[in-house]
């Protein structure tokens, strides 16, 4: 009997075993979809000791093609990882090449066309084994002989032999080769008579494979080519299509099992037979094989929430015939409280809610840090929700000809969801889609719209369904959970954020703000106080008293021209589309967006004119050695942020450049053009702009240096109206100027900016690429993203909701040792104990959304100089990741290229800290210029510790 300690449990289900293969081969059938599947290559292993992690199949097996030239037998080659109570060493999993084989025609009895298993279990260990096994062979000749079958199945208890008799076979039929005195004598006996035939299976097997091969290119293929799908896409079909035959496989199995005599423990050919006919009379998708079906099973099964449609206005038209025809035009609203359930039902998303981060008063982390947040009657408990709305409107174009299409999209987020999740785009939730056209007409007349509130019906009648919700969560709305608890939430709309003219447009202001005298929706400044005082206290603010005055006296205007002359002067169209929510600040809850005003506006003007002034005025630069600088060092930055190359012409117009190139580049340009002493007073101010944009996009930030900000943005609009003149001063100065108190009191900016709203965009635009449909865009993108989420949040028959924002921590680079073979064995052993433990060594850690990697440089405390640190190692114990760091010699700090210059000290001081215990959590910009390393702190207010 096999010792007890041998026994290997299943961590995720009840499945145990003795044998190594069974072990595996459970593994990889039932969890290769878990959350913690992970497996690794054991050639890698066994030739360098390189043990990489991966967390699913597909990429394993494209680790065997690129490395070691096949992926054919991968199962072979393959360390499971991901269960921690193995007790086996060897770790290799050997799987026959076909679990299941049943013929078109004729049923294949051979050990590797139908076994279930390669070997048997010791019949001593019977009691103890949690397998089953029926082995099948048939008989040599066409006489009496019956076949004796053994078919490993899973069962509770223990193992039993099975017998399978089926009526004799003619010569024709018994090609399989395995004779029936195989199986009468000694089990060593039967494994050797097994070894003998184990050519002619083979040879059985290969040829069927071939076909089989090529239908399975010819699939695949014509998936990529005809359908016009991905390489990445095709893996995924691949990877799924083998799970959905394995548990297919499984239902055939147990489906001939239930046909098993009780008493002699035999199955009939016949049984067989209507098996293998009831499989295969339906189709694996009959219940889902057209888009009317699989939305109905989406419906019915998954988490699925049908967009309602919300009439905007009809028009009338006649037909060639000379018919009235009426058409409605409509917007697709994705029901907010269903969606906001369903997404509550998340672990990782409840554990959020219930777990606010520490506030500290005078530190804004979160928007619970605010004003707004603390004295608001709803969300001054921390744990009611908070719901952001952004609005912004999309151009997509047709393939078919120069038309294009442009949708109002409405997103929102649960601002509760912490700040490291945040940045996920499943993290964005859709509120209603509507074409731009449709809210840009007369309801009376489907003309351009005439009067100042045309456009605010149109908005109101979209947002009616979400604020109708909004109402319900601030009453407290009932969450399923489980099927066990339920729990009531609360929350309000917390802000309303986007582009400045699509703010303007929610909140009832002039959304041009060329014609308006006070364009600014914060304070009542004119355009020319705008552009000579940079002082926030210098200007009345817009109040709820002084609103209701300015809305009065609009609506009571007798004409339209007296109408329209108050609204000019006031700075308001009407009232605001967010009605009816008494906790909502119609004033101060519109924010303006760091990117659009700074990463948009203030930056690129100001590097377009420092740019000009150094090729046409100072001649210190040529366009080219730009581009050459800018080039050199971009290539230390990650392909997708790398600006583009700039053009003579772009110095009097646009630099074309995304905000995030933008930010790049505006960081580039210092480094360089430092050493000019020529530029050095212009370069100054610009400099001081960066380190403004760094600090108002800090991840936390407090009184103290939010007043410094205010004098920071004040210094440099006055240096930047001497140094450029001629330059006319836009709107976007002055709102610049508001976003330091918009910190204070909404937490900041970078949660509340519409950058990651914009990454949205891609995804409708995908969408859109691919159904080629432009009848009906607002309802193709609608259906679309509830399905996304339906897929995404599928919880199977039985399962429970796991993680859905939470990533995995994941390595690269991963190499297995003892820890006494560490180099820095001598600092991580006080911290783990044994020496004989088995440690990973990475080369590059996934945490939390942030990559650090070995070379990164660290904030490891922050002095005046900070301590700084370069990463020299990542090792990983269980749950236990340490980072090893080498102190760094940090000289001053450079106004002019916003870095500090970094030394390696002769005798490298060595240390090592947790993640969590970095001073902050993420590495810092590290760049290389002429020999020298420079280190740019940027997101980090250690950037305003050398300001003033």
């Amino acid at each position: 009997m096999e010792s007890q300690k041998n026994l290997m449990k299943c961590t995720f289900c009840a499945f145990q075993c003795f044998d190594e293969t069974s072990y595996n081969r459970h593994y990889v059938k039932k969890h290769r979809l878990e959350e913690d599947f992970s497996v690794k290559c054991a050639l890698c292993a066994t030739r360098d000791g390189n043990e990489v992690q991966y967390n699913n199949l597909t990429s394993f097996k494209s680790h065997l093609q690129r490395s070691h030239g096949s992926s054919k037998n991968y199962t072979e080659h393959l360390f499971v990882t991901g269960s921690s109570s193995r007790n086996s060493t060897s770790g290799t999993l050997s799987v026959p090449a076909s679990e299941i084989a049943i013929g078109q025609s004729q049923l294949t009895a051979s050990s590797s066309a139908f076994s279930w298993s390669s070997s048997t279990f010791p019949s001593s260990a019977a009691s103890e084994c949690a397998t089953e096994h029926i082995q099948i062979a048939t008989s040599g000749s066409g006489g009496s002989g019956n076949i004796s079958s053994t078919v490993t199945c899973e069962a509770e208890e223990h193992v039993e032999e099975v017998q399978v008799n089926l009526p004799n076979r003619s010569d024709s039929e018994d090609d399989a080769g395995v004779s029936e005195e195989c199986w009468s004598g000694s089990e060593s006996e039967s494994d050797s008579a097994l070894g003998d035939n184990k050519t002619s299976a083979q040879q059985a097997e290969n040829q069927d494979s071939p076909n089989l091969k090529w239908q399975s290119a010819k699939f695949l293929l014509s998936l990529r080519e005809e359908a016009l799908v991905s390489q990445s896409a095709v893996n995924k079909a691949v990877d799924g299509i083998d799970e959905l035959f394995a548990n297919y496989s499984e239902s055939i199995k147990e489906h001939l099992m239930k046909g098993r005599d009780p008493e002699s423990g035999t199955i009939s050919e016949e049984h067989i037979r209507q098996t293998i006919a009831k499989f295969q009379e339906n189709s694996l998708f009959s219940d889902v094989d057209s888009k009317k079906k699989l939305d109905s099973f989406s419906k019915q099964y998954c988490t699925f929430i049908e967009p309602q449609k919300v009439e905007l206005y009809k028009e009338e038209k006649t037909d060639k015939s000379g018919k009235i025809r009426v058409k409605t035009y409509n917007a697709y609203v994705c029901q907010f409280l269903p969606g906001l359930k369903r997404l509550l039902t998340r672990r990782d998303i409840l554990e959020c809610v219930d777990n606010p981060l520490e506030n500290t008063e005078g530190v804004y982390r979160t928007y619970q840090d605010g004003r707004n947040a603390k004295t608001h009657p709803i969300l001054s408990d921390p744990k009611n929700l908070g719901i952001q709305l952004c609005y912004d409107d999309l151009e997509i174009s047709s393939p078919l000809g120069p038309v294009k299409h442009k949708l109002s999209l409405y997103y929102w987020t649960l601002a509760n969801i912490h700040p490291h999740l945040r940045s996920s785009l499943k993290a964005i939730g859709i509120a209603a889609i509507v074409n731009h056209s449709d809210i840009m007409k007369c309801e009376s007349s489907g003309t351009a719209f005439t009067s100042l509130d045309d456009k605010y019906h149109m908005h109101c009648k979209v947002l009616a369904p979400f604020l109708n919700d909004i109402k319900l969560l601030e009453q407290g709305i009932k969450v399923d959970l489980n099927e066990e608890e339920t729990r009531e939430f609360k929350g309000t709309l917390q802000s309303v954020t986007g582009d400045t003219p699509a703010v303007a447009v929610l909140g009832g202001f002039k959304e041009s703000v060329g014609p308006a005298h006070k364009p600014c929706h914060l304070c009542l400044a004119d355009h020319h106080e705008m552009k000579a005082i940079f002082n926030e206290d210098c200007f009345e603010k817009r109040t709820e008293e002084n609103r209701k005055i300015h809305l009065k006296s609009i609506t009571d205007a007798k004409t339209m021209k007296e109408r329209q002359t108050n609204s000019t002067a006031t700075g308001y169209n009407g009232p605001s589309c967010i009605a009816g929510l008494d906790s909502f600040n119609q004033i101060s809850c519109f924010l303006y967006d760091t990117m659009h005003i700074i990463l948009e506006g203030v930056l690129p003007a100001h590097m377009r004119l420092l740019l000009d002034y150094c090729v046409n005025n100072k001649h210190v630069y040529s366009i080219k050695e730009i581009n050459e600088e800018v080039k050199s060092l971009s290539s230390q930055l990650s392909p997708e942020d790398r600006p583009a190359p700039i053009k003579i012409e772009h110095l009097q117009s646009s630099l074309r450049q995304s905000a995030s190139q933008m930010l790049r580049l505006a960081t580039l340009l210092p480094i360089f053009m430092a050493s000019k002493p020529e530029i050095e007073d212009r370069l100054s101010n610009f400099s001081l702009l960066l380190r403004i944009t760094y600090g108002l996009l800090c991840y936390e930030l407090t009184d103290a240096e939010i007043e410094k900000l205010k004098r920071m943005i004040q210094s440099h609009h006055e240096k930047f109206m001497v140094d450029y003149p001629d330059f006319d001063i836009t709107p976007k100065f002055h709102y610049m100027i508001h976003l330091p108190s918009q910190i204070q009191e909404f937490g900041p900016t970078r949660y509340t900016w519409s950058m990651r709203y914009e990454s949205m965009h891609s995804y409708i635009k995908n969408i859109m690429r691919i159904i080629k449909n432009f009848k009906n865009p607002p309802k193709s993108c609608s259906y679309r993203y509830e399905s996304l989420r339906a897929c995404q949040m599928f919880i199977a028959p039985g399962e429970k909701p796991q993680n859905y924002l939470v990533p995995k921590d994941s390595f690269t680079g991963v190499k297995v040792m003892k820890l006494k073979e560490y180099s820095f064995s001598y600092l991580v052993t006080p911290i783990l104990g044994n020496p004989n433990l088995l440690i990973k060594s990475c080369g590059k850690l996934l945490t939390k959304g942030v990559e650090f990697s070995v070379g990164s440089v660290v904030l490891l405390k922050r002095d005046k100089p900070p301590s700084l640190g370069e990463i020299k190692g990542i090792v990983t114990y269980e749950e236990i990741t340490l980072l090893i760091i080498s102190k760094l010699q940090c000289e001053q700090f450079s106004c002019l290229s916003n870095s500090f210059c970094v030394l390696t000290p002769p005798n490298p001081d060595y240390t090592v800290t947790f993640t969590q215990n970095l001073a902050f959590f993420r590495p810092l910009l590290k760049l290389k210029y002429k020999q020298l390393e420079l280190i740019v702190p940027k997101y980090h207010n250690l950037v305003l510790d050398y300001s003033e």
